[in-house]
């Protein structure tokens, strides 16, 4: 059993109960037979503290009763998971609000409605029903879980978030070093760049200091190219 507060690494694919359609999962092959695969993303195991929220609260509950190596089947109902379907989530807008951002609305598209995501469900009559509730919502679902590794060295653990706040980027060993109480942290270039760097150096340095015990400051360095220079550099042959 594992204390809140340990950072585990996991393994997990997600299913829809009732058919079985696979709608997450952190295994590439799994993603690309369930025709979800995304080349986008890192398929490797999840970083999460466990017992504090990373992942949805039953399947907090049951981690901290495993073991690393464990692997274990849960099944969550829909309140449990996803939540249940919410009438007041549904909600009329004046299709004129999507031509101001020259956006043409169809039923199934997804936008960003209020800060969250919502699905087009309807268009007619210069109106444009939206429905706010997570895709799936009222649905009960099953998670295979796996618990790869307990990350208990200091410099793994900083490692581990940057893994965690910092998705889908080449994670370097020689690129975070933990000098006593302070971590330094070398960004690479597309990590530098990303537009919501500013959040995800918050979330790290939440994290750091939240569960890594003993450190008290965070440094960040970044080097940022100028690729039009670049391109002058090689067509000159330089």
């Amino acid at each position: 059993m594992f204390k809140e507060g340990t950072i585990l690494k996991i393994s997990y694919t997600g299913k829809v109960k009732t058919t079985g359609d696979v709608f997450e999962t952190t295994d590439e092959k799994t993603a690309k037979d369930a025709g979800i695969h995304n080349p986008n993303n890192r398929y490797q195991p999840a970083v999460i503290v466990v017992g504090k929220h990373n992942v949805l609260p039953g399947l907090d509950n049951e981690i901290l009763k495993m073991s690393v190596g464990d692997k274990k089947t849960i099944e969550l109902s829909a309140k449990d998971a996803f939540g249940e379907r919410d009438v007041d989530k549904i909600i009329v807008t004046p299709l004129q609000e999507f031509k101001k951002r020259d956006m043409m609305p169809f039923p199934g598209m997804v936008i960003e409605a209020d800060g969250q995501h919502a699905r087009v469900l309807s268009v007619s009559g210069g109106r444009v029903r939206l429905d706010l509730n997570h895709e799936l919502a009222g649905k009960d679902v099953i998670y295979d879980i796996k618990v790869e590794e307990e990350v208990k060295e200091k410099k793994a653990q900083a490692i581990a978030f940057i893994e965690k706040r910092f998705p889908n980027a080449e994670i370097s060993e020689q690129k975070v070093k933990v000098n006593g109480t302070t971590i330094e942290v070398e960004l690479s270039e597309d990590q530098a760049l990303d537009k919501n760097v500013v959040l995800r150096k918050r979330f790290y340095c939440e994290d750091v200091f939240l569960y890594i015990d003993g450190i008290e400051k965070v440094r960040f360095s970044e080097e940022i190219h100028n690729l039009k220079k670049s391109t002058k550099d090689e067509e000159k042959g330089e």
